[in-house]
């Protein structure tokens, strides 16, 4: 659902709720999130959550991109979302970021979308990225929208080897986070991580 279109909200989460049998597993809000202060995303998205969350539906809301801290917190508060997409200007509100950290909420970061839609600084030494680094946050590396920024997985996580000097052993954390954060089943979540974990040369898979 889009945060300037909440009169889709409601038929989204129906459509959710539909195929919910068939793999559908989540529901999103995107747009910008800046007019919404923190504390006006429309009753209809809300009400579209809520409805989510009654019925087992995960939870992802794009919030802190372009708009305040506090809209991070309306979107765990009162969304109760799970993932949160971005989240950069939690960095704005000390206490908005003691609080995720604590709660290990975890953001889909997304390096190449944020510098491009201006939620970020132009000069990849401010970005908020290192802060997350320096301080442990729960997040994962995201491309957001390859068709829009023509850039992949693996791209987006070279390029933030060579503008971001993220380690190697920076990006595998991010995707085992990525992995632990996703609304897998259980076995499948297990099965993931295993992968990962051998991918990484962590483990070794016995014939």
């Amino acid at each position: 659902m889009m945060r300037h279109r909440p009169e889709w909200s409601s038929e989204v989460v129906q459509l959710a709720k539909s195929y919910q049998p068939f793999g559908v597993c989540a529901i999103d809000v995107a747009g910008d999130d800046k007019p919404c202060d923190g504390k006006n995303t429309a009753k209809e998205i809300k009400m579209a959550f809520d409805e989510a969350f009654k019925c087992g539906i995960h939870r992802v809301a794009h919030a802190g991109e372009n708009g305040v801290a506090a809209s991070v917190t309306e979107a765990l508060s009162e969304m109760h979302a799970e993932r949160i997409g971005h989240g950069y200007h939690i960095l704005d509100d000390p206490i908005v970021y003691k609080t995720v950290r604590e709660e290990n909420v975890h953001f889909e970061l997304c390096p190449l979308s944020s510098r491009l839609t201006g939620s970020v600084p132009i000069d990849w030494n401010q970005h908020p990225i290192h802060n997350f680094i320096r301080d442990d946050v729960n997040f994962s590396i995201n491309t957001d929208d390859p068709t829009v920024t023509g850039q992949w997985q693996l791209e987006e996580q070279l390029m933030c080897m060579r503008e971001l000097g993220m380690t190697a052993h920076q990006l595998v954390k991010a995707n085992f986070r990525a992995a632990q954060a996703s609304f897998l089943q259980d076995d499948d979540k297990e099965q993931l991580m295993r992968h990962l974990m051998t991918g990484a040369g962590i483990i070794t898979i016995r014939g």
